[in-house]
């Protein structure tokens, strides 16, 4: 007896098994025989399996060979899609499969993702003017479909004169025609120079990522800082209090530095990212009394609106996105403020530790686990910080810089 369960596990395993024992140990007539006493589960996994080998297409040469498979077994048309070897003839049956799938509402979402499937496999533009009557180009219909051309740019043989079809279709630059054209510059086999885009609208957007003769485009910029913020409680007190040497210090205030905190920040332009490398270190200070004045905290400091109404603000380099500082601060975790926090006392004008160093008594509450809470929502006084590392996505190739290789990350960034 056949021994299926083995054979199903082989299937699946190894989708290269050669072609001659494909038809000798798995399409032979007492498979077929067994397969048909089975359950029809086991039956999908067996055919899906099928589906997905190498040589499966020397067998069933075109797509009317899986026309009664497709019809019992639909999850079969989507692993025929996902097969990079799935011939150009058994790619168009599947696509006018998918489409059929589409008028049932328990099949449509599977239709639909066959689809997708279809117009990213690598033989689908082979078949460009065999989806028509009349023999006309699909890329040419669809160049202006703004709904599915995200997916069929993915396709890595995507015609060259099909992406210049597709530039040539923009009417307005927006946040979906604007991702379009971008990944109509990124793909490999989009050689058009931009003075040869007849499209004024997309050719002005292309001339921006022109550099040194080929398109570049820069996505994902990730800084990795790290940080030093002064901070204070969210419920800020003040004392008068006297030091060891007997100075009355009037109206003293405490603040926590915490040091070596990780913050990773997504940078919105290539050119910010460049800016604050190229500064090495960063520096950003807040008024207490403005903060105090106007009440604000950790989540009003994080609002850019509320960054600008601060007389107080002040930034090294000049000028340090607003962005950027809401964007740190939301970045800080407070994984730190459990043991990164050093305390100080302001007080007379000098800084003091809160300890019976400077004091015959300690006069703040020493910091504790309790009050992570209070501080971690306070505001921030001073935010200090260098760039660690940098990640970015450079024309679909993700490349990472750590911090002495910088310099490097500003070429790529050129």
């Amino acid at each position: 007896m056949v021994n299926l369960e083995e054979l199903l596990k082989e299937l699946n395993s190894n989708n290269e098994i050669d072609f001659e024992k494909l038809k000798k140990e798995f399409i032979n007539d007492d498979v077929i025989i067994e397969l048909g006493n089975c359950e029809k589960s086991f039956r999908e996994k067996w055919y899906v399996a099928m589906a997905g080998q190498r040589f499966a297409g020397q067998n069933w040469k075109t797509g009317e060979d899986w026309k009664y498979t497709l019809e019992d077994y639909p999850q079969v048309a989507k692993a025929l899609a996902q097969n990079e070897h799935t011939n150009k003839d058994t790619i168009t049956y599947i696509l006018f499969f998918a489409k059929g799938l589409e008028k049932d509402d328990n099949t449509k979402s599977l239709g639909y993702s066959i689809q997708d499937l279809v117009f990213t496999h690598p033989v689908f533009p082979e078949a460009r003017y065999d989806i028509f009557d009349g023999g006309a180009d699909f890329y040419e219909s669809m160049a202006g479909s703004l709904a599915l051309l995200p997916t069929m740019l993915k396709n890595p043989n995507y015609p060259s004169d099909g992406l210049l079809m597709v530039m040539n279709k923009i009417e307005e630059i927006n946040s979906k025609t604007e991702g379009i054209i971008k990944d109509v510059l990124k793909h490999t086999n989009f050689d058009t120079q931009p003075s040869n885009i007849e499209n004024e609208i997309s050719r002005s957007f292309a001339e921006k990522f022109y550099v040194d003769g080929q398109y570049k485009i820069i996505e994902d910029i990730v800084l990795l800082l790290n940080c030093s913020f002064d901070k204070v409680e969210q419920n800020l007190d003040f004392k008068t209090i006297t030091t060891k040497s007997g100075e009355k210090l009037e109206d003293a205030w405490r603040f926590y530095r915490i040091e070596n905190a990780p913050i990773e920040i997504f940078i919105d332009t290539k050119d910010e990212a460049k800016n604050i490398i190229e500064s090495e270190e960063f520096r950003i200070e807040f008024g207490l009394e403005d903060l105090i004045g106007k009440k604000i905290g950790r989540s009003e400091q994080m609002d850019e609106n509320t960054l600008k109404s601060l007389e107080s603000l002040q930034s090294k380099p000049d000028h340090f996105p607003l962005n950027i500082i809401t964007n740190i601060i939301s970045g800080d975790d407070g994984e730190n403020y459990e043991e990164e926090v050093k305390e100080y006392v302001v007080g007379g004008g000098e800084l003091w530790k809160n300890s019976l160093e400077d004091f015959d008594l300690l006069p703040f509450e020493g910091y504790s686990f309790e009050k992570l809470d209070n501080v971690f929502d306070g505001p921030y006084l001073k935010i200090e910080g260098t760039v660690q590392e940098l990640r970015m996505n450079v024309n679909g190739e993700d490349f990472e810089f750590e911090n002495l290789d910088l310099d490097k990350a500003i070429e790529e960034l050129k």
